[in-house]
């Protein structure tokens, strides 16, 4: 009932601001680069599993295409760079730009048709060593184990998984509810180890159920990717090995910058020099090392927006787009505006 009360006021509070019209005033002038990883059509077997924060639907993804169309100046990243550097930019129009970050298969399966439809271009970012091969990422690996393991109705299998879990010193919770749900606390407590420990906690979950990840590739492969490049799609850096560029020494990720900006030439890939860090994950040190490897800007997870002369070029923030935040075009409109975080962080600065 309270999730429910929830979304309800969210909804009220999206209609009301989108007829008051300041997202229009708000957003004159501004960039929102959009971050979007999935884009599912209904009945997808992923839907049973993946993170609420990592899709939207086929259907919500074209009415967003319509909207953006009608409402902003959709540019591609090398126009926003190329605005910044020739000083084009227009105080009065509405900028958006489109982001892909990951490569799925789904961008090339349910995406980029859309894309095409609608004339819209768009930068996928690829993590260059994961494009074409079946492996999954681990946080897809936790969620669909966890989600198969409670489908499954084995009460038993559940408590010894909850169990191994609570002795990694992962979720604290008993695990009830829903297994998306308790799946998305595990994956946001286990952001912070190492590979080997994340891969010991999965390999120790396969071992107590005898359940196992479908062998299935769910990212692009190359020919895909060129495939996308000959119609509107851009191609930036995501890193090599999609490893959380803190967690290694300056000389690794030296090579994460360099090998992966080589693999995307070498594919003869329409390209941006523009990176986006894993996780959005980085430091000072980092951010630095991404400018003298010759990246023209840099993206982030951080939520904001961008004008005529960003702060940093290699700090950029983003708006990201999931399904249970946009699922139409009111609630769009808020995620876009970010009212609700404007009035926090005027709260903040208020009070503190």
């Amino acid at each position: 009932m309270r999730h429910l009360a929830k979304r309800w006021g969210r909804q009220a509070a999206a209609l009301g601001y989108r007829a008051s019209g300041d997202s229009s005033r708000f957003l004159r002038g501004k960039l929102c680069i959009l971050m979007y990883h999935r884009v599912l059509p209904d009945g997808h077997s992923a839907l049973s599993w993946v993170q609420p924060g990592m899709y939207v639907r086929q259907e919500t993804f074209e009415r967003q295409l319509r909207l953006l169309k009608r409402e902003f100046e959709v540019v591609s990243f090398a126009d926003v760079l190329a605005l910044w550097e020739d000083g084009r930019w227009d105080d009065r129009a509405q900028y958006c730009t489109i982001t892909f970050d990951d490569g799925w298969l789904d961008n090339f399966q349910y995406a980029w048709p859309l894309l095409r439809h609608y004339g819209v271009p768009a930068t996928v970012f690829l993590p260059t060593s994961w494009i074409g091969s079946s492996d999954w990422f681990w946080p897809d690996r936790i969620g669909f184990l966890l989600c198969a393991v409670q489908r499954s109705g084995d009460d038993q299998k559940w408590r010894e998984v909850c169990a191994l879990l609570r002795r990694a010193g992962l979720g604290g919770a008993s695990g009830g509810g829903a297994a998306k749900e308790f799946a998305e606390q595990v994956i946001l407590a286990m952001k912070d180890r190492s590979l080997s420990d994340i891969q010991a906690v999965i390999e120790a979950i396969q071992a107590a159920t005898k359940i196992t990840v479908p062998n299935e590739r769910v990212l692009i492969n190359w020919a895909e990717a060129r495939e996308m490049s000959r119609e509107g799609v851009a191609f930036g850096s995501h890193a090599c090995t999609h490893t959380l560029l803190p967690q290694l020494s300056v000389e690794a990720c030296a090579g994460e910058l360099r090998e992966s900006a080589m693999a995307l030439a070498g594919q003869g890939l329409n390209t941006v020099k523009v990176f986006c860090y894993p996780n959005g994950s980085y430091n000072g040190a980092i951010v630095e090392q991404v400018a003298q490897a010759g990246y023209q800007a840099a993206v982030t997870t951080q939520f904001g927006h961008e004008g005529a002369s960003p702060d940093n070029r290699h700090l950029l923030h983003r708006v990201g787009i999931h399904e249970d935040v946009s699922s139409n075009e009111a609630q769009f409109l808020w995620r876009l505006a970010g009212p609700d975080r404007r009035v926090a962080w005027w709260a903040k600065r208020l009070f503190s």
